[in-house]
């Protein structure tokens, strides 16, 4: 049970310790509260045998007392830390004292090296001397303390008593808990409150939030249940032998099923562990030469070795692979060497503080400490400082970067944080309130002073969360509310709508139902283990995992379709087989690192490491290799690619990149406020971007090389409601209480609206122009019907998988799809034809056939790139590349060739078509820093030509010259702000160019002949008027083109989409002839293109 309070938790946590199975305590044998679990004890009684040195003569004459032999008293923690302290006489030596009874003094306790906290006796006061002992100067009786104050390096003080425990804990802002027989009672009232047995024995734990635990013991005296506050058992089973009695060895959940089982040996050492699936886990002990191994469920086995402190000193894992450890003599870890021999060593200070950290190539790292322990200065490998400051209470309210920007924190009188601001200097500020005996936060401000609000139930759980927000222009209060039960789980989640999820556990606490605001429920189940074995989806869909004995993830199946991976000895996954037999592996150095992936068709990556465990060499399937070079912390530097082209990359003393330059030697810069964020990118012409944030750290002006600014606005909660462009014309955004969008308003004032089911899927969707588009969906909520305004219905169905099977339009009829198990499309069929797929292990597509007419086929290099296509009359394709990727040659059936090079920054600089030795065409490009093109120079069938270009710092055109037979021509333009073209001259003819506040053209004039375009409230153009006529453009629900009616070439036109909006028609009347144009269409690629054209002619009556 544990209640959150001030700088620590009121806490009952009850142990178990083999060590004491036979010493009946506050919850049985063996069963310890955590006030029993710091132990401070004494080698034997400190005011014993005390000796009484002299040193000098006459009147120089002092007297020292020391112990006859080592007086240590030991505070040992529950973590197995153990400080220590030697008591010592205050002063040491003085010439008054001596054996005699008259003589009294003080001790004092002085912490060993390693320790870092302090001691004091507070049962006895001034000490004597008689007969070679010290006792009590008051009650006489031999010196041994059984009260302590410790003080620990942080300001926390634990009152100890030896037979007891902890008495009473006491932090830097003076709130305490106190421990007694009856309870821990907190010095704000609260606390827990313990009813024992005639045996002494806890029975029940009373919370102040009226929660309860209940515990009951068997006839030996053994803890034999453990209630929670549903009253659910938790059941303990002990060994059942006469030496053992009191051994736990196993224990049932809940549910009653078994989670743990443990056999131990003669001497009582655990030999062996099962989990709640009845793997186990085998202990192998030899005492004798301090050597352990342990085997793992799946049988392997890993060995530790110990020396005489059992510190581990060796491991050596299953594959041999040995990991090494050193110590000091305070038990302090001083190196690690890594099973390739890398070794990382560490310094400390008296306390036990790391003060130095020299990793495998000779970096460190070092870290200064304040008195309490609290480190100061943390210099980093390249010498950059990070400078932390604390107050006298050892909170951080200060910490400084290496760049010298400082966030600043302050806190309230019970060391809750109450003040945070950023290195900006825009401040956050926290509320806090005492409720129900627990200190929790109430309130946060913002920098912007948006303030939300924390309301909690009797348990400490957050039960509402409160904030404003503005809708329609009023500020209104947003509530999220959530439930739990007794056990802290969250039962329900209501949101800003009052929409309810609710969620369902098992007797482990298990989420096992979750039920959304529509009423559909997922649901999980576990194995005896706690690993979820499976997930059933509303729509009867199954989800399932399977597990090893280890734990790791062996089988994956959605829906039947099942992933196997294997897992080496040290449960790395060395190979994963798909639902097709398809096989990738994976190889790992003695360190863990993957040095080797072989794809599905046994192609080889292999990697190389350096001793920090960074991938300096990567050495593709075709023998190419990358190299990259790295600072001492760790920052990518320098990557040379297989061509020997080398791109860098410079840091700023906050490992932030500040320059990037590419192996042509031009660089791009960046530049960041004292909060790290990016303000400024600078070109390689040294044409500057900035960035400019709000308080609350949102991106809210850019403004480019030219100072034109974009401007952004948010709301309360982060989310974008305005975007103002160059041109200052704005757009709005809208949201809902849940935060979904639900208006756009565009700066002309045309208004797209949504609207959302109560799982936030659009339901509809009304555009620009007013018309509206229903959604509906499936049981799985995936899409399954669109309902258009002009009376177009598409409907969708899926297969298991979630893959669409079906697309049904009205309009155009049907699509059915079919996919291989990896969901891969394999058929496509519609009204004007069939596409088949095939494709190989690496999922590239190597076949497709059109119709009945034949296939092409594909072919691929180690690197998955495509290097042939083979047609349906059998004509090859075929295509090279460089090294490290670029494409630079195509072989075509016909004997022609093209032919790319590129600069040193893979930017294409030239391409020649050839047929043979005879250049039918190249061009030549001329690049600036920034890779646009300035100079174009063409040879066409022994024809150049040369074009050059001239842009602004934006990157907008501003000039276009071309040269041809020793004519000149050229253009130049103008934009506004936003970067829309406001003129153009060309050979001295000047066009000018108009525009909406919707950055849409409405007119350009040209030597006073002016063209207008008119456009819908959805942005398409309807209509462009000329002094030669009107060419009009209708458009369909979904924005697609749908016809022309071209008065100027008395032309009409109409096209038709399937369900996916692909264009499969067109039909154009003109001159009283009807031409009639059928394509069938491949999606599967990168842009779907006509694979099949039919046309046919009308001529008319």
């Amino acid at each position: 049970m544990i209640l959150i309070w001030a700088t620590y938790l009121l806490r009952l946590t009850r142990t178990y310790d083999t060590r004491s199975q036979n010493e009946s305590l506050d919850f049985g044998y063996g069963w310890s509260v955590n006030y029993q679990d710091v132990k401070i004890q004494t080698n034997g009684i400190p005011g014993r045998d005390w000796d009484f040195a002299e040193i000098g003569s006459g009147l120089n004459k002092k007297f020292c007392p020391k112990p006859v032999g080592t007086r240590m008293v030991t505070v040992r923690w529950p973590d197995g830390k153990m400080e220590k302290f030697e008591p010592k006489t205050i002063p040491e030596c003085n010439s008054w004292m001596s054996q005699s009874a008259g003589s009294f003094f003080q001790l004092d306790f002085a912490p060993k090296a390693g320790t870092s906290s302090t001691l004091e006796a507070t049962d006895v006061g001034m000490l004597r001397v008689h007969n070679g002992a010290l006792f009590d100067y008051d009650s006489l009786d031999k010196f041994n303390p059984q009260q302590f104050k410790l003080t620990t390096k942080d300001g926390m003080v634990y009152y100890l008593d030896k037979s007891f425990g902890i008495r009473q804990i006491k932090d830097r802002y003076g709130n305490t808990l106190s421990y007694t027989h009856n309870g821990i009672q907190h010095s704000n009232g609260a606390g827990l409150i313990f009813t024992r047995d005639n045996n002494d024995r806890i029975v029940q734990v009373d919370a102040p939030d009226g929660r309860v635990l209940n515990y009951t013991y068997d006839g030996d005296g053994n803890l034999e249940g453990a209630f929670d506050p549903k009253q659910l058992k938790t059941r303990f089973i002990y060994q059942q032998s006469a030496d053992l009695v009191h051994q736990l060895s196993e224990i049932y959940g809940t549910d009653g099923k078994r989670l743990f089982k443990a056999e131990f040996d003669d001497n009582g050492q655990l030999i062996n562990q099962k989990d709640g699936l009845g793997y186990s886990v085998n202990l192998e002990h030899d005492n004798d030469n301090k050597v352990d191994k342990v085997t793992n469920r799946n049988g392997n086995t890993t060995t530790y070795v110990y020396d005489d402190q059992g510190n581990i000193t060796e491991v050596t894992d299953s594959k041999g692979n040995v990991t090494q450890y050193t110590y000091d003599q305070f038990g302090n870890e001083t190196s690690v060497t890594d099973a390739l021999g890398h070794k990382t060593a560490y310094e400390y200070d008296r306390y036990g503080n790391v003060t130095k950290e020299t990793n495998a190539l000779g970096f460190s790292t070092e870290t200064t400490y304040n008195a309490d322990g609290n480190p100061t200065l943390v210099t980093d490998e390249l010498g950059r400082v990070i400078k932390s400051t604390y107050d006298q209470t050892g909170d951080l309210t200060q910490i400084t970067d290496a760049m010298g920007n400082t966030t600043h924190a302050s806190y309230t009188n019970k060391g809750d944080l109450a003040v945070l601001t950023d290195q900006m200097g825009n401040t956050t500020r926290f509320g806090y309130q005492d409720s129900n005996g627990k200190r929790l936060k109430v309130s946060e401000t913002d920098a912007a002073g948006n303030v939300t609000r924390f309301e909690y139930d009797k348990n400490g759980n957050e039960t509402a969360r409160k904030y404003n927000l503005v809708i329609d222009g009023k500020a209104t209060e947003m509530v999220t509310r959530k439930t739990y039960d007794d056990n802290g789980n969250v039962l329900t989640h209501t949101n800003e709508n009052g929409l309810v999820t609710t969620y369902q556990y098992d007797d482990l606490n298990q989420l096992i139902k979750v039920t959304d605001p529509l009423g559909q429920a997922t649901q999980y189940t576990y194995n005896e283990r706690g690993e979820q074995t499976q997930t059933l989806y509303p729509d009867g869909k199954i989800d399932s995992t399977t597990f090893d004995k280890n734990g790791n993830e062996v089988k994956t199946c959605v829906t039947g379709i099942c992933t196997e991976t294997t897992y080496d000895e040290a449960d790395r996954p060395i190979q994963v087989k798909d639902a097709l037999g398809n096989i990738t592996q994976t190889k790992y150095d003695a360190v863990g690192n993957a040095i080797a992936t072989v794809d599905a068709l046994g192609n080889t990556t292999q990697y190389q490491y350096d001793a920090l465990g960074r991938q300096i060499k990567l050495i593709d399937a075709l023998g190419n290799t990358t190299e990259s070079s790295y600072d001492a912390v760790g920052n990518l530097t320098k990557q040379t690619n297989a061509l020997g082209n080398s791109s860098t990359t410079l840091y700023n003393d906050n490992n932030q990149p500040i320059k990037k330059v590419n192996a042509l030697g031009h660089s791009v810069g960046y530049e960041y406020d004292k909060a790290g964020r990016n303000t400024v990118i600078i070109d390689a012409l040294q044409n500057k971007t900035a960035f400019s944030y709000d308080v609350l750290g949102q991106l809210f002006q850019v403004s480019d090389a030219l100072n034109n600014k974009t401007v952004y606005g948010y709301d309360t909660q982060g989310r974008q409601t305005l975007q103002s462009d160059a041109n200052r014309h704005i757009t709005r955004f809208t949201y809902n209480k849940v935060g979904q969008r639900i208006q756009r308003t565009l700066p002309e004032g045309q208004k797209e609206s949504w609207e959302y089911n109560a799982i936030g899927n659009i339901t509809k969707h009304t555009d620009f122009n007013g018309k509206a588009t229903g959604y509906t969906y499936n049981t799985s909520q995936q899409l399954a019907a669109l309902n258009y305004p002009d009376k177009r219905a598409i409907s969708y169905s899926y297969d298991a998988l979630g893959n669409v099977a079906k697309v049904s339009d009205s309009l155009t009829g049907d699509l059915d799809y079919t996919y291989d198990q990896l969901g891969r499309i394999t058929q496509v069929s519609s009204p004007l034809g069939q596409l088949s797929y095939e494709w190989d292990g690496n999922g590239n597509k190597v076949s497709q056939q059109v119709n009945t007419q034949g296939s092409f086929s594909y072919g691929y290099d180690a690197l998955n790139r495509l290097t042939s296509i083979t047609a349906i009359d059998g004509s090859v394709t075929s295509f090279e590349y460089d090294k490290v990727g670029n494409r630079t040659q195509i072989n075509r059936s016909n004997g022609t060739q093209s032919v790319m090079t590129y600069n040193k920054a893979n930017q294409l600089t030239s391409i020649t078509h050839q047929k043979g030795s005879k250049v039918l065409a190249k061009f030549e490009y001329t690049l600036d820093e920034n890779g646009r093109r300035t100079q174009v120079d063409e040879t066409i069938d022994g024809v150049q030509r040369s074009v050059s270009y001239q842009y602004d710092v934006t990157g907008k055109l501003l000039a276009e010259t071309i040269l041809q037979a020793g004519q000149r021509n050229s253009m130049a333009y103008t934009y506004d702000a936003m970067g829309n073209r406001l003129t153009k001259v060309a050979n001295g003819i000047t066009t000018h160019y108009s525009y909406n506040s919707n950055d849409q053209l409405i007119s350009e004039t040209t030597a006073d002949v002016t063209t207008s375009y008119a456009w819908d409230n959805n942005g398409n153009l309807i209509k462009k008027t000329s002094p030669e006529g009107e060419i009009s453009y209708s458009w369909s629900s979904s924005n697609k083109l749908i016809g022309i009616d071209d008065q100027v070439n008395r032309r009409q036109v109409s096209y038709q989409y399937d369900g996916q909006d692909n264009r499969i028609g067109k039909v154009t009347k003109q001159n009283g002839q009807t031409i009639e144009t059928q394509y069938l269409v491949d999606s599967e690629r990168p842009y779907s293109e006509v694979v099949l054209e039919c046309t046919g002619v009308d001529q008319g009556a």
